[in-house]
């Protein structure tokens, strides 16, 4: 099975023509540059990954305090005393410590990010593998249609992210089968700049068409998607 991939950080549309047995790509959202694409796709994808980890971390260290606690109180129970600070103290060091937090939240994955931005066209290939573990570790798995027969030479899968799309066919479904295209669904958002209305181009809904030479009346369409 041949892997083809392009070096464009952003959620591409994919053209599969079986005839001429190319592959063809395009970009709703034009690149900006690596910086700016690692900002706005990388990063926070990246924070994503990051914050699942702290979440799991901080589970079991929950778990690991209040198990601790609770032996604590009864095997060594003590009488702590009533803290004596300031209120101003207890404000300034509460200021401190949501400063901190908001560091720890959001700045450890973006060094990481900027050098896989800057690195990206050598690891470009796990990316969308890397997006696909993600959604499924975070509770999205696969849906999955299954076509046994048409009744026009085309299916259109009408509405998903476009995380990922497997596709396997079978009988007719296999021989007719002429192109899969995976494009944003037709319609464009209206943004408002500067007071007026303009109509832009968006990545966020897609559609996949599979399109057949002949209408296709035995055999299967199983397509796994996300």
């Amino acid at each position: 099975m041949a892997q083809i991939s392009d070096h464009v950080p952003l959620n591409a549309g994919v053209k599969v023509d079986y005839k001429t047995r190319k592959v063809f790509f395009s970009y709703p959202l034009k690149s900006k540059g690596w910086l700016r694409n690692t900002l706005d796709f990388i990063y926070p994808n990246f924070l994503m990954i990051y914050w699942i980890v702290c979440l799991a971390i901080g589970i079991l260290g929950f778990v690991s305090a209040i198990t601790y606690g609770v032996l604590k109180a009864v095997f060594y129970p003590v009488v702590v005393a009533a803290p004596t600070q300031a209120i101003s103290d207890a404000a300034s060091l509460a200021l401190v410590k949501l400063g901190l937090t908001v560091l720890l939240l959001f700045l450890p994955p973006f060094f990481p990010s900027l050098w896989y931005g800057f690195h990206y066209k050598r690891f470009s290939h796990q990316f969308p593998k890397i997006l696909h573990e993600l959604y499924s570790l975070i509770g999205r798995p696969n849906r999955r249609v299954v076509l046994t027969e048409l009744e026009r030479d085309y299916y259109e899968l009408p509405v998903f992210r476009n995380v990922f799309l497997g596709y396997d066919t079978g009988g007719d479904f296999a021989r007719f089968l002429k192109c899969v295209e995976v494009r944003p669904l037709d319609f464009k958002i209206v943004k408002k700049v500067k007071g007026v209305e303009t109509m832009v181009a968006h990545d966020d809904q897609w559609k996949a068409v599979f399109s057949f030479s002949q209408v296709p009346k035995r055999g299967f369409l199983k397509i796994d998607f996300m």
